[in-house]
């Protein structure tokens, strides 16, 4: 059971990331009108009046009208984050791995290290009797 609800929060989330929250506004407008409209009528001209964007409701008409100012805000990411392209090419590239020198090695340690990537000789041919 636990496990049946962390999926469905983990979908919700999933979902809230991906379209937003103006899509779980959107469907709880439509489940409202959809269900106001069937009260009036049949469920089948409640359905068509609701999706027929002839009687919107008031939270449509908000919905709609903050879909207008989406577009701003995106350019406006856009530009940070080209800001953000050119502020990384001011800083210096990051070092993964620390220099040789820096490790403390010493000379024998070194030459052991070296002698392990060099070639294995091959061994002489075996000798028939």
């Amino acid at each position: 059971m636990l496990r049946k609800c962390l999926k469905c929060l983990l979908l919700l989330l999933c979902s809230w990331l991906l379209v937003g929250p103006q899509f779980f506004l959107q469907i709880g407008a439509w489940s409202w009108m959809i269900a106001n409209y069937s009260q009036e009528s049949s469920l089948r001209v409640a359905i068509q009046e609701t999706f027929s964007g002839e009687r919107p409701c008031g939270m449509c008409k908000v919905i709609q009208a903050t879909e207008g100012t989406d577009s701003s805000s995106h350019n406006k990411a856009r530009a940070t984050a080209d800001e953000l392209r050119l502020f990384l090419l001011l800083v210096s590239p990051l070092k993964l791995a620390p220099d040789e020198n820096t490790l403390g090695r010493t000379q024998l340690q070194r030459q052991f290290i070296n002698s392990c990537f060099t070639t294995v000789p091959t061994p002489p041919p075996k000798q028939q009797a």
